[in-house]
């Protein structure tokens, strides 16, 4: 993933998704609560409100099928099959 994360900063997307495409969303969900944690710091507006909204058990279970599927696509490229 480390790989995939240094693309993405890096605005190559392509190489992202072809490294592992479970960090490259990883890379891009650590931005997203950077800004918001940010803007928290500085507003003084808790974040219960944005992320109660957004991370409940569906929201869980999507994350560990994109890694689960980040991983199969990394053992099926190990493999010589992509």
């Amino acid at each position: 993933m480390t790989t995939a994360f240094s693309h993405t900063v890096r605005g190559d997307f392509l190489a992202a998704m072809t490294a592992q495409p479970a960090g490259m969303l990883a890379c891009i969900a650590t931005a997203m609560a950077v800004v918001g944690g940010a803007y928290a710091a500085c507003t003084g507006a808790p974040l219960q409100r944005v992320l109660g909204s957004t991370i409940g058990t569906r929201f869980v279970w999507a994350m560990i099928g994109v890694l689960l599927l980040g991983w199969g696509y990394k053992m099926a490229q190990a493999g010589g099959l992509i």
